[in-house]
């Protein structure tokens, strides 16, 4: 369940719609949860940014987006668990 979301994104629409990740890295945060970076070129993206925050579902946690000008950088902070496991073993 998405507890807050906020998302604004401006976008060209006569540059062709290509995905490529430029890099990763990650690593964890105590025994259950961990943290990932992404570097990545979305052409058509002008201005990328989002935000959310999710509860109570598999690897729930923040992601944050920030992208400017095709180029942007992803951090998520999650749970490595699945939340219906966590529910059942608790």
């Amino acid at each position: 369940m998405k507890l807050f979301e906020l998302r604004a994104q401006l976008t060209n629409p006569f540059v062709l719609d290509v995905f490529k990740p430029l890099g990763t890295i990650f690593g964890p945060i105590g025994q259950h949860w961990a943290w990932e970076l992404e570097h990545s070129f979305y052409p058509r993206a002008l201005i990328d940014i989002d935000v959310t925050v999710s509860i109570r579902e598999d690897h729930q946690g923040l992601k944050l987006t920030v992208g400017l000008l095709g180029y942007g950088v992803h951090l998520t902070v999650y749970d490595c668990r699945h939340y219906e496991s966590v529910q059942h073993h608790a």
